[in-house]
Parts: structure tokens; sequence; C-alpha cells
């Protein structure tokens, strides 16, 4: 760690010019909060790379809606759209379930898994590489 290998030579210094102890955890101070930056700023491009880039491209997808015999509404995505595909291989390339929202990936799946109610080709590859992918994620939340 960065503000660990600095403490000693800083110690040192400190000793060897005689600096008072407050200037010198002051010093040290300024080392730890430049590092936690450093460190805070990293894993806020990770959470923004694994998560929230993640939630914006699914949020732009088109959500279509149909009822059933009951006429309760059913939400679901068009599997036939190259968009929904496209989609999901990204999230199932960089989707982190440790960092994840559990529940509103569950949401989004069940909307993908309603849109296989409307599939009328199974054998269209846009159809196949999105339940592919609905697939991988699906097992990677563990649903």
């Amino acid at each position: 760690m960065y503000y660990t290998n600095s403490l000693i030579p800083l110690l040192n210094l400190a000793n060897y010019y005689s600096i008072p102890s407050d200037i010198t955890f002051i010093i040290y101070s300024i080392i730890i909060h430049n590092a936690a930056q450093k460190i805070i700023h990293n894993w806020y491009n990770h959470i923004s790379i694994h998560n929230i880039n993640l939630v914006y491209i699914v949020y732009k997808l088109p959500i279509l809606r149909d009822f059933d015999h009951y006429g309760n509404i059913i939400s679901y995505y068009n599997l036939h759209d190259n968009n929904v595909a496209t989609t999901f291989f990204i999230c199932s390339k960089y989707i982190q379930p440790n960092i994840s929202s559990y529940d509103w990936w569950f949401n989004i799946i069940q909307y993908a898994i309603n849109g296989i109610n409307y599939i009328h080709d199974f054998n269209d590859p846009i159809i196949e590489h999105s339940l592919t992918y609905i697939n991988y994620i699906h097992q990677l939340f563990d649903f």
C-alpha cells in the first residue's frame, strides 16, 4: 500500500529533522487522503463500468406491453430486436453479481423471459444470441 510504504520514510525524516509530531501527522494525513482519493476514484470507475453503465443501456431498451387472457399487463422485451441481443451481450460481458442488485436484474430477466412468449422463429440467430446471453445472466445470479 502506498500510504504504508510512505509512513516509515516519513517517520525517519521527521525524527532526523526533529519535525513536531503534529506536523508529521498532517503530512501523513495528506498522504493517506491522496491514496484514499485514488482508491475511491478507481472503485467508482469500476462500479461505473460494471453496474451504472449497464443499467443505463438496459433502460434504453423499449419495454413492450400486452395483455394476457385475464386482462393483466405483460411487460416484455422484443427478442427479435438486435439491440436487445447486443445489450444483453454487453451486460453478460461486464456484469458482476457482487456489486449488482439481484432484484433489479431479476425484473430485467423477467421482461426478457416474458418476451419468449412472442417468439415466432426460435432458429433466428438474433433470438439464439438473445436467449444465450439472457440464460448466462440468469445462471450468473442463480435465480
